[in-house]
């Protein structure tokens, strides 16, 4: 088992155990982070244009619900992302933070 590291844009870093055929996620912490991460990328997403599903609620609407965000898209997702950060499931730059900081307001 190795410990690999994966480094999506902005500066953004999770930590996982894989084997060469299989990633474990044995804990509720480790889900609970790759759920937020899923739902990182979906808000990503739906802010370029795209759609995960019809059925299901948006990224958007999940992370208003269980959050209590309000504000546009943008809004949203630059106060998820500082959320992201205080909870130290994200490592973010000081310029991508002072970006996002004015997304927020």
């Amino acid at each position: 088992m190795r410990l690999v590291e994966f480094k999506p844009k902005l500066g953004y870093n999770l930590r996982m155990s894989t084997t060469p055929t299989a990633t474990v996620l044995s804990t509720p912490e480790q889900i609970n982070s790759l759920r937020a991460h899923m739902l990182r990328i979906g808000l990503e997403s739906e802010l370029k244009g795209f759609r995960l599903t019809n059925k299901a609620p948006s990224c958007y609407i999940t992370i208003k619900r269980e959050l209590g965000f309000k504000g546009s898209k943008i809004k949203v997702y630059a106060q998820y992302i500082l959320w992201m950060e205080q909870k130290g499931l994200l490592i973010v730059s000081d310029h991508d933070r002072a970006i996002l900081t004015g997304w927020a307001i």
